[in-house]
């Protein structure tokens, strides 16, 4: 009964359509790529109607695996709606989570706090900066109970799976995060600079890639690296605010709302 099928995963392109056309039950398809930059063939069937990648360096991916470009449309990635709304002064932020007013170090590792959150953590509690770190933790529940547990010389304020990233972003002066597309592209929106510490290879490389290639953060994937880019950042204010400038111009906060109104457009209309 429905009025159109919206696919936000490749594994479904193919056996949908071809389900579709075995049945004699041809529903409008959008096809809603997920990745930030890569494309993967499983993504391309170009049967689809409607095409919706997050970025240009996309598109041109899907036309190389023969996805007609009338079908194609740069909607960005859909992130959550919360982050529509404008960030608030950082001061602001930091007193709402009872923080002091000074440079802040967002840690993340994504959803599931994959990486080496807590080497990068000790890594800066004792590099002797100026700082005072977030960390979220995500479901890993040993790694929280690890930064609980630890005795910081800085202020730590360690979080498990939470919704306020937005909160948390508009506090920090920097994000440290492995390269996962919907945590990039949240940072976008809270103008914040990027230090990409890992990667899924094959699917989240190009990911680093392209926030080092629009100068919006840099990769260092070993905790000193992290750590020396750090100090360079806190004595270059200049080069960290061009940073921020860079990374606010990627942001597309609205991308849910231009994804929602592309495919509706596919979906034949009917009275409400």
């Amino acid at each position: 009964p429905c009025d159109g099928v919206i696919n936000v995963q490749p594994l479904y392109t193919f056996p949908v359509l071809w389900a579709m056309e075995r049945i004699g039950v041809r529903k409008p398809f959008v096809t809603m790529v997920s990745d930030l930059i890569v494309v993967h063939a499983l993504w391309c069937d170009p049967t689809t109607d409607r095409f919706l990648v997050p970025t240009e360096v996309s598109r041109q991916h899907a036309l190389e695996n023969r996805i007609p470009p009338e079908k194609i449309q740069v909607v960005g990635l859909p992130i959550r709606g919360t982050f529509m709304t404008p960030p608030q002064p950082k001061v602001i932020a930091r007193q709402q989570l009872g923080l002091p007013d000074k440079f802040t170090i967002l840690l993340m590792g994504g959803g599931q706090g994959l990486g080496r959150v807590y080497e990068i953590a000790e890594a800066i509690g004792q590099s002797g900066l100026d700082v005072q770190l977030i960390v979220v933790a995500g479901r890993n529940k040993k790694l929280k109970e690890q930064l609980d547990a630890a005795r910081w010389p800085i202020r730590v304020k360690a979080y498990g799976f939470i919704q306020e990233i937005p909160a948390l972003m508009d506090a920090s002066d920097v994000l440290i995060t492995k390269a996962g597309p919907t945590t990039i592209c949240e940072a976008f929106t809270r103008s914040l600079p990027i230090i990409i510490s890992g990667y899924i290879p094959s699917q989240e490389n190009e990911n680093a890639d392209y926030v080092i290639a629009n100068q919006a953060g840099v990769l260092a994937t070993e905790p000193e690296l992290i750590v020396a880019t750090l100090r360079e950042w806190l004595h270059k204010p200049a080069r960290l605010e061009q940073l921020a400038r860079n990374s606010a111009q990627l942001a597309r906060p609205r991308a849910p709302i231009d994804a929602a109104e592309a495919a509706y457009q596919v979906a034949p209309s009917r009275p409400i």
